[in-house]
């Protein structure tokens, strides 16, 4: 199924601000659309992308965001 275009809009440039590694934190300056609470949240049912703990921060790969979110991105009818 093909991706909704504002959906690719946004991953492209994802890619393009987000740096390689992100603290949970800093995700709403990259306009993620999930909070950090929620993040946490599916962290703890280990539903989330992957984590990393650098300083003890949480923190994602840019690419580990991006394929999360394709792969729960679905056409509205």
């Amino acid at each position: 199924m093909p991706h909704d275009p504002t959906v690719i809009d946004f991953l492209t440039d994802f890619e393009k601000e987000c740096p390689p590694l992100v603290r949970r934190t800093d995700l709403k300056k990259f306009g993620f659309p999930l909070t950090p609470q929620t993040l946490a949240n599916l962290a703890a049912l280990k539903q989330g992308p992957p984590l990393f703990k650098v300083a003890g921060r949480a923190c994602y790969r840019r690419a580990d965001l991006v394929q999360f979110l394709k792969e729960r991105t679905t056409r509205a009818l």
